[in-house]
C-alpha cells in the first residue's frame, strides 16, 4: 500500500509540474499578445498623428489607421483568452500540489506503520502493532483525502 501511495505521490508531483508549465506558457502567450496589442495601438497613434499633420488627405494612411484600429480588438481578445487559460492552469496546478502534499503525508504514515510493525516483531510487544494499525488507518485516511483533484 505504501509503495502504491508513493507512486501516486510522484504522479501528482509530475501533474503539478506539467500544469504549472502550461500556466507559464499561457502567461507568456498572453504577454506576447498584450505586447502585440500595444504595438498595434502605437502604430495606430503614429499614423493618426501623421494623418492629422499631413497637408493633404492620404487614403493609404487612413487605410493603415483603420486596419490597426480594427485588428487590435481581436488581438486583445486573444490575450485575454490566454490569460484565462493561464489562470485555469495555475489553479489546476495548485490543486495537484495540495493533493501531492496530502498524499505525501499518507505515504509517511504508512511507512511509519511498516517500521513500527517491523520493530514490534523484534520486540514482541502487543502495543506496537496497535500503534502500527493506528498509523495505517491515519495513512489510509490521508490517502482517501488526497485522491480528489
Amino acid at each position: 500500500m505504501a509503495a502504491l501511495v508513493t507512486l501516486l505521490v510522484h504522479q501528482r508531483s509530475n501533474q503539478a509540474l506539467n500544469a504549472k508549465n502550461n500556466a507559464i506558457l499561457a502567461f507568456t502567450h498572453a504577454s506576447d499578445q498584450y505586447n502585440y496589442y500595444q504595438s498595434k495601438s502605437i502604430k495606430e497613434d503614429v499614423y493618426t498623428v501623421a494623418l492629422a499633420t499631413s497637408a493633404h488627405a492620404n487614403a493609404a494612411l487612413r487605410k493603415v489607421v483603420d486596419h490597426e484600429r480594427d485588428s487590435k480588438a481581436e488581438v486583445l481578445a486573444g490575450a485575454k483568452k490566454y490569460e484565462q487559460q493561464a489562470d485555469a492552469d495555475d489553479e489546476r496546478s495548485e490543486r495537484f500540489i495540495r493533493s501531492y502534499e496530502t498524499l505525501e503525508i499518507a505515504a509517511t504514515f504508512l511507512e511509519v506503520a511498516i517500521v513500527i510493525l517491523s520493530i514490534s516483531t523484534l520486540a514482541g510487544t502487543i502495543v506496537l502493532p496497535a500503534i502500527a494499525a493506528v498509523s495505517t488507518l491515519i495513512g489510509i485516511g490521508f490517502f482517501v483525502a488526497g485522491l480528489p483533484v
